[in-house]
């Protein structure tokens, strides 16, 4: 097996470079550049790519108002993209006005990139038409919460003044808000007689490079020589779209493709073993156990105490797989915060250590013996939903094991299709539910605004005035600090309340062959490709 250039990386998932090494020469000579992605069901619409396959073909092909750069202290830092400029305006409401004013840019049909392009795409992103998972992005945009109450997209406050001028209103706290919102993919601009066009079969694009062909099998980028920006290095991509990671590895090793993403949990050991570094970043996902606050039985906190309490954390993380990281919170690992490598170096907060394992079995007990659990009716039993995909069924066997084992509880898991277990959870009709939260935003706030009591997304059914007050003034805080301290404070209310169950957050790994360099990743999970190069032998 040939020897692996990329050094390993277990920094933060923040924009990296991997793989570039400035003291060697580049060459600069046209090249096609072939990778290969693993990725089901592929959608190649902003506010509908819910995948990391999908979401690097879209970086490649679109620019946002802004980009996330790294500086030479690896820091991240917001350059202008298709925004020449832009203008902070505190406003006397306390809100605060962005004006964007763009650069001339082109479409890849010709037609200029427009202020309205952004208008139409982000009230498409909130309308209620759209079912994306990806809205929540916008709630700091004012007129957000009239939308979610009326259905009305048009009272969110994002207006083109004119062709090239745009103007955005934010409520509250906008620390991420160029950094993580005016970088998003769900927040690229699109076109409204392109979506809407019927029977449209050409995807128009504004970025460094341009769709020239796609088939089942294959991808093929080709870059766009009227793009603003820097030239892309490589002329044409060609993306194999690999059934499996295996496959995907196979490739790799015979050198047909110079880049793979993802790297198998086989591939791991086996790189681990043979002592070959790659490189590797956490997800910013977390697993978790939803706990129905409303059920009848649920509601009381001493049996989801116990739950919670009975579950073997580093088993689950074990069948999970060599990627999965025990979780420390519901804000997972790779999270930035200001001042510290990242919001979970600065405190855990949940006991999921394995040494003390033996004493939460005997606290979930007790808690159980005390609470209103109804002993008294033998054939009760608590259902644990899930989708049968992946390691999903292998995780509810054991955690409905655990709950046996430990309290004698009989849980039954049920599979079921995505679909259904998102319907059901947004009705309330379920007990427990195995399922993750992957905001796509670098920023704690996100991973606990959804428990609100007032929030849309508060598939849990919580309801806590004092952590509503903390999280309120977290998403209204000027002050950094004061902020994320804020936001732990909530964290640990949510768990000391038992609300519901974090389990382990994951980490994905990729290699680029050792005679390129200059692949990007952001923090969220995509790869960029417009500055990889060969380099000189």
């Amino acid at each position: 097996m040939k020897r692996l250039w990329i050094t390993a990386l277990l920094a933060l998932a923040l924009p990296i470079l991997s793989g570039c090494e400035q003291a060697q020469e580049e060459d600069s000579q046209p090249f096609t550049l072939q990778v290969a992605l693993v990725g089901e069901d592929l959608s190649l619409d902003p506010i509908s790519a819910t995948d990391i396959a999908s979401q690097t073909l879209l970086y490649n092909l679109y620019d946002n108002l802004m980009t996330q750069t790294v500086n030479a202290d690896g820091q991240v830092e917001i350059s202008n993209a298709l925004a020449k400029s832009v203008e902070e305006t505190a406003n006397t409401d306390a809100t605060t006005t962005y004006t964007f004013t763009l650069r001339r840019a082109y479409w890849s049909d010709g037609e200029l990139v427009t202020a309205q392009d952004f208008e139409y795409a982000w009230k498409r992103l909130v309308s209620p038409e759209a079912n994306t998972p990806y809205s929540a992005l916008l709630s700091m945009v004012a007129g957000y919460e009239d939308v979610l109450e009326t259905g009305n997209p048009d009272y969110l406050q994002v207006t083109a003044l004119d062709d090239d001028v745009l103007e955005v209103v934010v409520t509250g706290e906008t620390d991420w808000f160029l950094q993580e919102v005016c970088t998003a993919i769900a927040t690229l601009p699109q076109r409204q007689d392109v979506v809407e066009a019927e029977n449209n079969q050409t995807l128009v694009t504004c970025g460094a490079y341009t769709l020239s062909d796609m088939d089942d099998d294959t991808i093929t980028l080709t870059a766009f020589e009227s793009h603003y920006g820097t030239a892309a290095t490589a002329d044409e991509i060609q993306v194999l779209l690999a059934p499996d990671a295996t496959t995907a590895w196979d490739w790799y090793e015979s050198q047909t493709v110079s880049f793979v993403w993802p790297v198998s949990d086989d591939i791991y050991t086996q790189l681990l073993e043979e002592e070959i570094s790659y490189a590797v970043a956490d997800l910013l996902d977390i697993r978790y156990v939803a706990i129905n606050n409303q059920d009848e039985i649920l509601q009381d906190s001493l049996v989801r105490e116990a739950l919670s309490n009975a579950v073997d954390f580093s088993a689950v993380a074990t069948v999970a797989g060599i990627t999965a990281q025990v979780a420390q919170g519901i804000v997972p690992e790779g999270i930035a915060e200001v001042g510290q490598d990242s919001f979970r170096q600065a405190y855990t907060a949940m006991d999921t250590d394995s040494d003390t394992y033996a004493k939460r079995q005997t606290a979930a007990q007790l808690a159980l013996a005390q609470s209103t659990y109804p002993w008294d009716n033998e054939a009760y039993t608590l259902e644990l939903f899930y989708t049968n995909q992946g390691d999903n069924k292998a995780i509810a066997t054991a955690l409905c094991q655990q709950w046996s084992s430990v309290l004698g509880l009989t849980v039954t898991p049920v599979a079921m299709d995505a679909q259904t277990l998102a319907q059901a959870m947004s009705e309330g009709s379920y007990q427990l539910a195995l399922t993750s939260l992957s905001p796509q935003v670098n920023d704690p706030e996100p991973y606990l605004s959804p428990w609100l009591s007032t929030s849309p997304l508060n598939v849990i059914g919580y309801e806590n005035s004092a952590y509503d007050t903390l999280v309120t003034i977290a998403a209204t805080a000027s002050e950094t600090s004061g902020r994320m301290g804020c936001l732990h404070d909530a964290e640990e209310l949510l768990l000391e309340d038992f609300a519901l169950i974090p389990l382990y957050s994951t980490q994905t790994g990729w290699l680029l062959s050792e005679d390129m360099t200059g692949i990007t990743r952001d923090a969220r999970g995509w790869f960029g490709f417009a500055t990889i190069a060969q380099r000189n032998p």
